[in-house]
């Protein structure tokens, strides 16, 4: 099945999807908007089960952190901020 054609042809083959190489940021952004409707129209488990995957796996990462703020869990940067302000406190002691 093709997600998208001209100029990146992307597609999945049931198992795998297949990416160019170079893709800009406006591209990639319409590839996961067609796919984030894909998932939740038709396969709401799926993506249950794709954002736990993120935060469990991925939560260090910024790009995961709207992902965690979704679910109600700390974010990378609300534990970065947190340690800054620990920080804070101690060097004003």
């Amino acid at each position: 099945m093709s997600f998208m054609r001209n100029p990146y042809y992307v597609w999945h083959d049931g198992q795998n999807i297949h990416l160019p190489e170079n893709m800009s940021i406006k591209a990639f952004d319409i590839l996961v908007a067609m796919r984030m409707a894909e998932l939740v129209t038709k396969k709401k488990l799926a993506l249950k089960r794709a954002i736990k995957d993120a935060i469990t796996n991925h939560s260090g990462n910024f790009g995961c952190d709207a992902l965690c703020k979704l679910q109600k869990k700390k974010s990378a940067m609300d534990i970065v901020e947190a340690f800054a302000k620990q920080l804070k406190k101690r060097k004003s002691k």
